[in-house]
């Protein structure tokens, strides 16, 4: 017979029998159970995404990712690039990546929470909406979409991605080219831009959706904790699993013995 959660279990003993801890034991005995706690969930844990930090300067932090594309040129995935100071996004076909090559500390975020990387997850929102309309060839279409991304208006940093990087608007393909009166030198356009990084500050990041925070106390101390289930199940199936053996415990994520074999989530 299935009990009906810890308070009214509480009252329905309480009707039929009497002793001196009755309360507290309906309690322990209703939270122990763990199909309960397989099953009628009402919290799920949901962690506070943690706040970037600010870089120094500019190409110092990036964000990549890497997305799937219908088949161009036999390019089917694209690496992509945001720097964290001025949002310059950059998108490269490829086929392997040789970030270990070149000694690029990746710092990898959990399949089942992207926003951990939300700025390239929000460039990719981007990319797509845009090469919806170039499936086929959207080889082709990707550096005039860079070229509308970098030239496009951001309200978190008050600019454009090329004003940060090159100090100046770009040109597009509509406008006219009018040749300008002032003959400066290499040596005074270096000058220029130096006098105008000089002032640059990093912006922070900003949060485009709000969403409730919620963690269990016992998360930090727990020795087993239930898996969320993240795919779609037929009717009447847990939506968690376990409990599994917590092997490690990290800030954003635990490492369990799953099945036998260890596994982040």
């Amino acid at each position: 017979m299935a009990h009906p959660g810890t308070r009214p279990s509480q009252h329905l003993v309480s009707k039929k029998y009497v002793w001196p801890t009755i309360s507290q034991d309906c309690l322990e005995w209703a939270k122990a159970c763990i199909n309960c706690q397989r099953n009628k969930v009402q919290w799920h844990v949901s962690s506070p995404i943690a706040r970037f930090d600010l870089p120094s300067q500019r190409f110092e932090h990036i964000h990549i990712d890497l997305v799937s594309l219908p088949p161009s040129r036999a390019h089917k995935m694209c690496l992509t690039i945001v720097d964290r100071f001025t949002r310059l996004p950059e998108a490269i076909p490829l086929v392997a990546t040789l970030s270990k090559f070149f000694g690029i500390a990746h710092l990898r975020t959990t399949a089942y929470h992207p926003q951990a990387n939300g700025l390239v997850e929000r460039l990719h929102r981007q990319l797509k909406a845009v090469l919806l309309c170039h499936q086929e060839t959207w080889y082709d279409a990707l550096p005039a979409v860079l070229l509308g991304l970098r030239a496009a208006w951001k309200e978190d940093i008050g600019a454009t991605t090329a004003e940060l990087v090159y100090g100046e608007l770009v040109h597009l393909p509509s406008e006219f080219l009018v040749p300008s009166d002032r003959h400066a030198t290499v040596r005074d356009v270096i000058a220029d831009l130096k006098d105008k990084f000089r002032y640059l500050a990093p912006t922070d990041t900003s949060r485009h959706e709000t969403r409730s925070v919620f963690c269990f106390r016992d998360l930090s101390t727990c020795s087993h904790v239930l898996v969320r289930v993240g795919k779609i199940g037929p009717s009447f199936s847990p939506p968690y699993e376990g409990p599994y053996k917590v092997l490690a415990r990290r800030e954003k994520f635990f490492t369990v013995d799953y099945k036998r074999r260890p596994a982040a989530t």
